[in-house]
């Protein structure tokens, strides 16, 4: 008779990262490995387990989506929260500028949201997966379109505050949402590397320029 046996390993491990005092992540990863069924005096082995990575899904009652998120690296897993976030906060600002405020006022409320993005550690994320974006092509990738849906908002009130206004000057609505919403990224770095206000005003100055929107909205009134 044959002494068959297999050999079968499991693991699991967690951690919260406190990004801030209101952004925590909890992660965890499971790992499980069985190398197929040996023979005690190696009368056969078998090299590899045939059971198909879909076959395991099914048995777990869950889904190929799942098993591959957990199974990823931790800088997917914040990529994927991430994508969440910034998803959630876009569909706000999409709102805000969809109300019947003036401009200037939805500036002012934006510049409100830049404050709760920071306290709430979205944007230190966002912006360490842009330094990470740097060296590596899949990261900046993916940051790419969750900056580029800001900025194509942007162009979408550009294009109607030109068609209400009665344009832009020379700029087109690609460039007035470049510079609308390139000063945002540039106050946040600002403010995550411990600038006060009275060092660089950057919050004072980008609340001003909602000033400048007051300004030609009731000149053409």
């Amino acid at each position: 008779p044959l002494d068959i046996y297999t050999n079968y390993f499991g693991g699991y491990v967690q951690d919260d990262w406190r990004v801030s005092s209101k952004f925590t992540v909890n992660y965890g990863l499971r790992v499980e490995h069985e190398d197929g069924m040996r023979e005690v005096d190696n009368n056969f082995t078998v090299g590899f387990d045939r059971t198909s990575t879909r076959e395991l899904v099914e048995r777990a009652g869950t889904n190929l989506v799942s098993i591959h998120y957990h199974f990823g690296s931790r800088q997917q897993l914040i990529l994927a929260l991430l994508e969440d976030e910034n998803a959630r906060l876009l569909e706000r600002q999409r709102t805000m500028y969809g109300g019947p405020e003036p401009l200037w006022q939805q500036w002012e409320r934006a510049c409100d949201f830049l404050d709760e993005d920071v306290e709430s550690g979205y944007v230190r994320v966002l912006m360490e997966m842009i330094a990470a974006g740097w060296s590596d092509e899949d990261v900046a990738r993916r940051v790419r379109e969750y900056v580029g849906g800001w900025l194509d908002l942007l162009a979408e009130v550009a294009d109607r505050e030109a068609h209400r206004l009665g344009g832009l000057g020379p700029f087109t609505p690609e460039e007035a949402a470049t510079l609308m919403g390139l000063p945002f990224y540039g106050v946040e770095t600002m403010i995550l590397l411990g600038f006060s206000e009275d060092q660089v005003p950057a919050r004072s100055a980008l609340r001003k320029v909602g000033t400048i929107i007051r300004a030609m909205e009731e000149s053409r009134a």
